[in-house]
């Protein structure tokens, strides 16, 4: 199978000043954490009418994801629309400039954040049949283009009208994605290696429906944990104003933990965090992104995911500067510095019409007197009444245990 794009002609002398532009106040421009591999991921939108991979953001970047290879019901990508005008060129304009940078890891997504994409995901994740073509299709994809690896974005699981078992099948998928790809690897003259990245929802439903994360990161070199929202607006980094229309779960923070102790072993260097940059930033907007970015540096996390790299107007580079000169080299890769209950075993009852009891008074839970859910930070403290919740009747009396902010205590 041939695919052949058409690369635009060279730029005019003139213009090659503007579009590969350098400015910048870092020693050399690159990642201030590629000597502990850490990543600086950046997502291309092949449909951005204001595309562009500028020379600062080559420099700076550690892996380059185009967005989005479409696939079609039967598990193919679908090649033909890859050709289409609308695709063609940008998708072109991609390989061509990320091809520059011998020090980018340039890959491809597939699929989307949608329920359409995620029904497509668990019907050939399910058929031993689509999951070859699938792969097929991605192996080819690898070669033609001289990629180096995918991206998948399943975001969705269990979805009304899908009977599959979508949380084995999606391990399944990624187990027989690598194996194909070792063996691409092995015939690799230039010994290079082949990445697999996944996008990780949010919500704390699908992620327990959907990601058996300690045997997906088996296969997975990283979670690109996506932080956006409704209109691309990234969740808080911490809580405000928790309520019962505001939970304690609706912020970075949380999601980045649940992720982490999750991962176990794997966490968390494998954990990416998302920021998303601004096309007109404000004095706030890049405090908030050096909070993150010294929070992603302080939590240890493997590094950051930017969503929508592409949306300069303007050469104006102050937002990549803050992530690309973080130093989150501090401290050892596989250091993790959230507090996570490690146990297999469940001590907690789940939550019913009123909230789960705790204590003597509680009925055991595999055995064990029950305790508080240690990721819950609306029911993660037992009071003194024996009644799991939050808040400093639960957390902070006498006879009170914190089980959310100290899961050591569970014993």
């Amino acid at each position: 199978m041939q695919i052949f794009l058409t690369f635009s002609p060279d730029p005019p002398e003139e213009s090659v000043t503007i579009n590969w532009h350098y400015k910048t106040l870092a020693d050399d421009g690159y990642f201030n954490s590629t000597v502990c591999n850490k990543r600086l991921v950046g997502y291309f939108n092949g449909k951005n009418p204001n595309y562009a991979f500028t020379h600062v953001t080559g420099l700076a970047l550690t892996h380059a994801i185009y967005l989005t290879l479409p696939f079609q019901k039967d598990g193919s990508i679908d090649l033909e629309q890859l050709k289409s005008e609308d695709n063609s060129g940008s998708f072109a304009e991609f390989l061509l400039k990320v091809k520059t940078f011998d020090h980018v890891i340039s890959m491809v997504s597939i699929g989307e954040n949608n329920e359409d994409s995620s029904r497509n995901f668990s019907s050939l994740a399910s058929d031993p049949v689509k999951r070859i073509k699938f792969i097929d299709s991605v192996a080819t994809i690898i070669r033609i283009f001289d990629l180096r690896g995918v991206d998948i974005n399943w975001q969705h699981f269990y979805l009304p009208e899908m009977e599959n078992n979508d949380k084995e099948n999606y391990i399944t998928l990624l187990k027989e994605l690598r194996q194909v790809f070792n063996e691409i690897e092995k015939k690799d003259e230039d010994e290079r290696k082949l990445s697999i990245s996944i996008v990780g929802p949010a919500d704390a439903s699908e992620i327990d429906s959907g990601l058996d994360l300690p045997q997906l990161l088996k296969y997975a070199d990283w979670v690109n944990v996506n932080l956006l929202v409704e209109d691309e607006k990234v969740l808080p980094l911490y809580p405000a104003n928790v309520s019962q229309t505001n939970p304690g779960r609706n912020n970075a923070d949380w999601v980045l933990r649940y992720y982490t102790c999750k991962a176990k072993e794997f966490g968390p260097y494998k954990i990416n965090m998302a920021v998303a940059f601004q096309e007109s930033h404000s004095n706030q907007s890049l405090l908030s992104l050096r909070e993150r970015a010294s929070y992603t540096a302080d939590k240890n996390l493997g590094g950051f995911s930017v969503f929508g790299i592409d949306k300069f107007k303007s050469r104006n580079y102050t937002q990549l500067e803050i992530i690309r000169d973080t130093n989150l080299c501090k401290v050892d890769i596989n250091e993790r510095k959230f507090k996570c209950y490690d146990s297999g075993i469940q001590r907690w009852l789940p939550i019913g019409k009123e909230a789960p009891k705790c204590g003597d008074s509680a009925p055991k839970v595999n055995g064990f007197p029950a305790v508080c859910n240690p990721y819950d930070p609306d029911f993660g403290c037992c009071g003194g009444t024996g009644i799991c919740g939050s808040g400093s009747g639960f957390c902070n009396c006498s006879s009170c245990v914190d089980y959310y902010n100290f899961p050591e205590k569970i014993v």
